[in-house]
């Protein structure tokens, strides 16, 4: 998600609400949940986010947290969403099994 550490800053640095940020950008609050739990269950705080690094190379798009690889996607070129069904909650994973044939 591009968005990822404008989401972490408007959260951690601004102290924003969910709601607030989901209006902000204009993303689903579910999205927004998702990355501030995760963030939270982490104990990650700003001055933490602000040392990750990203690596995009040709084919792959890594993040870094002081010299460490700590996820790894992919690089699509196509336009759409990328997302990884196995990322995906099952509601979404039945829909999208469901429609790939479309």
């Amino acid at each position: 998600m591009r968005q990822l550490r404008t989401i972490l800053r408007l959260r951690l640095q601004a102290k924003l609400n969910l709601r607030q940020i989901k209006t902000s950008l204009r993303l689903s609050l579910v999205a927004v949940q998702k990355i501030c739990s995760k963030a939270e269950t982490l104990d990650l705080d700003w001055p933490a986010i602000e040392e990750l690094e990203l690596h995009a190379k040709a084919f792959l798009i890594e993040m870094y947290f002081h010299n460490r690889c700590i996820c790894q996607h992919v690089r699509q070129y196509h336009s759409g969403t990328t997302t990884v069904p196995a990322h995906m909650p099952g509601r979404h994973k039945k829909h999208h099994h469901g429609h790939q044939g479309d």
